[in-house]
């Protein structure tokens, strides 16, 4: 038998949705997780909880997607 981790549970999201994942931040305790992530021509950042990917930030330019990126996973 097979234990899923978060991560795994994020990747097979991120799947489903034709999500092509660039970066990833698991969450610490008490943080969230976010991910950069290319999606429908365009770059977003996304919070993931829950088993989902919530409040997107969307970029057509890779730059300001990954400082985002690194700007929300400081938080």
């Amino acid at each position: 038998m097979t234990t899923l981790t978060e991560y795994d549970r994020m990747n097979d999201r991120a799947n489903v949705m034709g999500v092509d994942l660039q970066l990833t931040s698991m969450a610490q305790k008490g943080k969230d997780s976010f991910v950069l992530g290319a999606w429908r021509g365009e770059y977003v950042t996304w919070m993931y909880c829950n088993g989902a990917f919530h409040w997107g930030h969307y970029y057509s330019d890779y730059n300001e997607a990954m400082a985002d990126f690194y700007k929300r996973a400081a938080r």
